[in-house]
């Protein structure tokens, strides 16, 4: 269907390349947050003050998924986690929609 086999020299350049438009994209859907790339991990940052803020993060996580999908590059959705750090305490809940929803759990 799609993909190059597993083991090729080729394969870490051509991932890089395959996911090096992710952070541009991200960036132009919420200037104010980051998405840090490492190998095969991505992690997205924001600070969040208000809920505009949270439905922004929201936004983002929903523009990873459907680039995610556009270039048949699944998510694992059972090792997606949501972190907050804070001194105020902020309700946050953000969720990646597949057939059936999912809601990334908290660590």
């Amino acid at each position: 269907m799609s993909g190059i086999p597993q083991g090729s020299i080729l394969v870490p350049l051509l991932f890089l390349i395959c996911i090096n438009d992710l952070p541009e994209l991200c960036n132009e859907k919420d200037p104010s947050c980051d998405i840090f790339l490492y190998a095969d991990d991505s992690k997205i940052y924001k600070s969040i003050r208000t809920e505009d803020d949270q439905q922004n993060v929201q936004s983002v996580i929903d523009l990873v998924k459907k680039w995610s999908d556009e270039w048949l590059l699944k998510l694992n959705i059972e090792k997606c986690k949501s972190i907050s750090c804070y001194l105020k305490t902020i309700e946050t809940h953000y969720h990646i929609k597949e057939k059936t929803s999912y809601s990334l759990s908290k660590k």
